[in-house]
């Protein structure tokens, strides 16, 4: 719950909400992107997800798409787009097999 405070004069002042940025590998159905969601102190990536608005913001977004390659300092992504998303620092190479 959010509180709201207001002084003489009759502005209100809201607390800040802390976030905690995590970066990210998206794959949508024709596009991957990798760039930064805000999540609260605690909360898991899956909850961002299941919670809020219809749309995921990504910021220092880069969108790849076949040769074609773009970037952003800010992209609204539909959270119905999303096929899978992962942390980067939990990404890692599958050893090549070579037998």
């Amino acid at each position: 719950m959010m509180k709201t405070r207001y002084n003489h004069k009759g502005k209100f002042f809201t607390e800040v909400e802390t976030k905690v940025p995590m970066e990210v590998v998206i794959q949508t159905h024709q596009q991957q992107l990798r760039g930064q969601v805000y999540l609260r102190p605690g909360q898991r990536l899956l909850d961002a997800l299941n919670e809020g608005p219809h749309f995921l913001a990504v910021t220092g977004a880069r969108v790849e798409w076949g040769a074609e390659q773009l970037t952003t300092a800010f992209l609204a992504l539909n959270k119905h787009s999303i096929l899978w998303i992962a942390p980067v620092e939990e990404l890692q190479e599958d050893p090549q097999d070579d037998s």
